[in-house]
């Protein structure tokens, strides 16, 4: 790692030990379920979106979709954005595109 410095490179690699992680259980099933799709404002996200809702709803049958738009797309979305997805679905689709 001494000579990176010397040649003026960074070294990419994160080294801050192993942190274990709870991930959500994978669903089985989706009919039934509401879906939210969370748009980031990216260009084109939109349409990768419409294009998973459709999928879903060809092979399941998905009971409501909630479609939620973050203000700025760089930034998290807000408090008010994950409450209603969590209280309005069961699972969210993230993208995205340009």
């Amino acid at each position: 790692m001494a000579n990176l410095d010397r040649y003026g490179f960074v070294d990419p690699t994160y080294d801050q030990g192993t942190k274990s992680v709870l991930l959500a259980p994978r669903i089985a099933d989706f009919n039934g379920l509401r879906m939210g799709l969370l748009d980031n404002r990216k260009h084109n996200v939109d349409r990768l979106l419409a294009g998973f809702e459709k999928a879903f709803k060809k092979r399941y049958e998905v009971a409501d979709v909630t479609n939620v738009t973050k203000f700025i797309f760089s930034q998290l979305a807000s408090e008010n954005d994950i409450a209603t997805l969590v209280e309005r679905t069961d699972f969210v689709i993230s993208a995205i595109a340009d």
